[in-house]
């Protein structure tokens, strides 16, 4: 058990930072094998397998397979129903942006915000409006006004997501001691940070958001 949940744990890093990296066959790959220790470990209705497929889906969109994206969602799906489980907020949010960027795939746009912007307020209620992961959500929200042409808009998600990717690093800064003189801008912080403080997940959104 000890070892199948490490190797569940390295499975789920090295697809993440994968996606970092833009290698999506490998990144799918090990989501695979993810799903699958998890599945059976603790079945296809346990929290670590709706995890699991999270991840499994977005290596799908970055294939551009969104059929198979939307299948991994409707299995988390069914398994909530099945056990009469209402949806956590913060499985919502994940559920939103899945589903917003198999929309924005397609080119359902007006889909693409309405999810995008369920995302927003699950993010903001589970880690607060100045959040990374809140932070993510608005730039996607951003880039879905900005292909509608609603630059106005966008800029203002965009903005946003600066401000709070900026706070997020300066905070890391200090806390880890790596750098005291944080008056760089946004570029040098995260270009001295990104490796050193940030991995996982919130190393790919800083990467999206502010490069």
């Amino acid at each position: 058990m000890i070892l199948k949940e490490a190797l569940m744990q390295r499975a789920q890093e090295v697809s993440i930072n994968m996606m970092g990296e833009n290698d999506k066959e490998q990144a799918y790959l090990a989501a695979n094998f993810r799903v699958k220790t998890t599945i059976d470990m603790y079945g296809s209705g346990h929290p670590a397998t709706w995890t699991g497929l999270i991840l499994l889906a977005s290596t799908y969109i970055n294939l551009r397979d969104y059929s198979k994206a939307g299948s991994c969602l409707s299995k988390i799906q069914a398994s909530l129903l099945d056990q009469d489980i209402k949806c956590p907020l913060e499985l919502g949010a994940e559920l939103s942006r899945v589903y917003g960027l198999i929309a924005e795939g397609q080119g359902c746009l007006d889909d693409a915000l309405t999810e995008f912007s369920e995302e927003v307020y699950s993010n903001s209620k589970v880690h607060g409006t100045h959040g990374w992961k809140t932070a993510g959500s608005y730039w996607r929200l951003g880039r879905t006004f900005l292909h509608k042409g609603l630059h106005d808009v966008a800029d203002s998600m965009y903005r946003q997501t600066v401000d709070i990717w900026l706070t997020y690093l300066r905070d890391k800064l200090l806390t880890n001691d790596e750098e005291k003189d944080v008056a760089a801008g946004v570029g040098g912080l995260f270009q001295k940070v990104k490796v050193e403080i940030l991995d996982g997940e919130a190393k790919v959104q800083c990467s999206e958001a502010l490069t």
